[in-house]
């Protein structure tokens, strides 16, 4: 059956069905494209209404449904601008017939709202993004709205599911009235039912709404990435309050070892090379009760002589007791006597006292 063309006739191509796909309009004899400067939601309504659907599902680039425009068709139009009313696309706002700086890869492209559909069936309409929009669903062979009332995330989360998301991104948004009838209301799912229609709600078409309460919802793919995150967000807080305290308990650790070495006894050289001399710098790391002189003595070096070790310092009053212990290698004599020779041991040089 031959149709006749006139001037302004639109048409959808390369879409995957009948009600989506590439707009193309026809002038001079000619189908030409239209380029998405401006495309929206209004310019997406004339064009669905101009083909006999009852409104856009949502406006779309051509690119969608792949890049198969002659490089040398015409793009007939450019800056459209429609109130969303009128009754051919080519009665809209434009720049003018071929008037363009477009190339094919902006031509625009629409879903349309299909009549069709199976029975609870739901899509989403009104929106320029795919996986947002206003709610709708089938019934008894007709597509309409669902009311707000109740509405909440388990309800979303049943309706993304419904449509092949693993997530919501926003569980109530609005995108403006529908059309038609409004099915369902005061809807109370779990978060589990595989369909929106499983869900609690009133009888089919009992409702108290008007259309600017028809619930849209805002689906989501990337749910798990976002679980993925949190995870990474949640093991690294561990790990850092982890490594801070382990640092501190490191700075702790090292400062009391310092502490420690300072109240130690430290060993001092004197001039003569062979003679050392043992001090115990705090009070409160000596023995008690006091246990005599501190004493070291140099490796290879035989121990002092009795009258040596009963030797004690006077302590200067006021200061804090300083323990000290001084002696020299090889014994020399005090007080005029001499000093005693190891057992067995002679001397010829040095008569032994009697």
């Amino acid at each position: 059956m031959f149709f006749s063309l006139s001037d302004g006739d639109v048409r959808l191509v390369s879409g995957n069905s009948v009600d989506e796909g590439q707009v193309e309009i026809y002038h001079n004899n000619e189908w030409g494209t239209v380029c998405d400067d401006n495309w929206g939601m209004n310019e997406a309504d004339v064009v669905c209404r101009q083909l006999g659907y009852p409104y856009a599902l949502r406006p779309t680039y051509a690119s969608e449904f792949g890049l198969t425009t002659n490089p040398y068709q015409a793009i007939w139009l450019d800056n459209v601008v429609c109130s969303g009313y009128e009754a051919k696309l080519s009665y809209c706002s434009h720049r003018g017939w071929g008037v363009t700086n477009c190339v094919h890869n902006e031509d625009a492209g629409v879903v349309c709202a299909s009549t069709s559909g199976y029975e609870g069936q739901v899509r989403l309409a009104g929106s320029s993004s795919r996986d947002g929009g206003r709610v709708e669903i089938y019934h008894n062979g007709e597509w309409g709205t669902v009311c707000n009332d109740g509405w909440g995330y388990n309800e979303a989360k049943v309706v993304c599911r419904q449509l092949g998301y693993v997530g919501v991104a926003d569980s109530f948004v609005y995108y403006g009235p529908g059309y038609g009838p409004i099915h369902l209301d005061n809807v109370i799912c779990s978060g589990y039912e595989s369909e929106l229609s499983q869900c609690v709600h009133n009888s089919w078409g009992y409702n108290n709404c008007d259309h600017y309460e028809d619930v849209g919802v805002r689906c989501s793919n990337h749910t798990g990435m976002q679980a993925w995150l949190i995870s990474v967000i949640v093991i690294s807080s561990i790990f850092g309050f982890v490594l801070v305290a382990a640092c501190i308990g490191t700075m702790c650790s090292s400062k009391k070892r310092r502490k420690q070495q300072t109240e130690t006894a430290v060993v001092e050289v004197g001039g003569n090379p062979t003679a050392v001399t043992a001090m115990v710098a705090s009070p409160a790391v000596q023995p008690y009760p006091p246990m005599g002189p501190a004493t070291a003595a140099m490796p290879g070096a035989p121990p002092p002589s009795y009258s040596m070790a009963m030797v004690q310092p006077a302590v200067p009053a006021g200061q804090p007791p300083v323990m000290m212990a001084s002696y020299a290698y090889p014994p020399q004599p005090q007080g005029g006597a001499t000093a005693p020779m190891p057992l067995g041991v002679t001397d010829n040089k040095t008569p032994y006292p009697q």
